[in-house]
């Protein structure tokens, strides 16, 4: 049993993968959706659960994790000006409003500056008290979270799975490095993206990796109303990461023409002309299935069946 976040190769796999979908912007910004990021991807602010109602919250640990990646220095913190900066990114995402009944704003700016001299200009406007990353900072923050994440995943699965967290993490260990890293890049965005099909699929003595893949590819990415195809372009990435070289090319066949109007429904809602087609996702399995060791064997659908009802999205 090896972790995939202990080899040097792996990890970096996994970081070119999250700079290819994340970027690397060494300063404070606003993503699409209105969140203060910075480096490759970190959220200043997450949403949780409070008595069952999504609301947004600073990020516990800000600085401790800065210190530990070497930004910061020993004691440095975010200032008082820094978490009110933060603070009223974080009522704007919640829907808050001031005194005169106007909804609270979000002060951190979605620009990016097309230079390192205009990007230091908007993160000096925006009176952050620490410097913009340096050159390497952004990489060392995610390798040193990494671990956390894995952790995260692994309890997910041992949570959903209801086993426990040795049971979880052994099995978790079990499994090839890339499908490892797949998992762990789902948690990283929100580990809720772990549901209880995909849970089924890994958690378990045998994992069913043609399960995995069909869920990462297709049950990760609700639609809130609509589905983000720049998610499902990661999704895409991170179902490419299993290791399929032991399913057969007759299982992947049978499982995804058992499904196959689901699958032409979830892709055309995406009304977007580089959205794949069913054939082309069963062509990219075979594909897979190949590159990473298996053999086709010619087999054709064996009882293709009707389209199981959707999951819920």
């Amino acid at each position: 049993m090896t972790r995939a976040v202990d080899s040097v190769q792996s990890v970096n796999r996994l970081l070119e993968h999250m700079i290819n979908f994340e970027g690397d912007i060494r300063r404070v910004y606003s993503d699409h959706r209105g969140i203060p990021t910075i480096g490759i991807g970190y959220a200043l602010v997450i949403e949780v659960q409070v008595n069952g109602v999504s609301q947004w919250q600073i990020r516990n640990g800000i600085a401790e994790d800065f210190r530990t990646a070497g930004i910061f220095t020993a004691g440095q913190n975010l200032s008082a000006n820094d978490l009110d900066i933060l603070q009223q990114a974080v009522d704007a995402l919640n829907g808050v409003v001031d005194e005169h009944g106007d909804p609270v704003e979000n002060p951190i700016t979605t620009a990016l500056g097309e230079n390192d001299a205009q990007s230091l200009a908007i993160h000096a406007a925006q009176g952050w008290s620490f410097q913009p990353f340096g050159v390497n900072d952004s990489e060392a923050l995610a390798r040193s979270l990494l671990p956390t994440y894995e952790q995260a995943a692994i309890n997910r699965l041992a949570s959903v799975g209801g086993t426990s967290f040795a049971v979880a993490r052994d099995r978790f260990y079990t499994l090839p490095h890339t499908t490892q890293l797949a998992i762990v890049d789902l948690v990283y965005g929100s580990n809720r993206t772990i549901g209880p099909n995909l849970t089924a699929a890994i958690n378990t003595a045998t994992p069913n990796l043609m399960t995995a893949w069909y869920e990462i590819n297709f049950g990760t990415n609700p639609a809130n109303p609509t589905r983000s195809w720049g998610l499902q372009r990661r999704r895409f990435a991170e179902a490419e990461m299993l290791d399929m070289s032991g399913v057969s090319e007759q299982q992947i066949r049978d499982y995804l023409s058992a499904r196959r109007t689901q699958i032409q429904n979830y892709l055309s809602s995406f009304n977007r002309e580089e959205a794949p087609t069913y054939e082309e996702m069963l062509q990219e399995a075979l594909n897979q299935m190949v590159a990473d060791g298996g053999t086709l064997d010619g087999g054709e659908p064996a009882h293709p069946g009707p389209s199981p009802t959707p999951p819920p999205p």
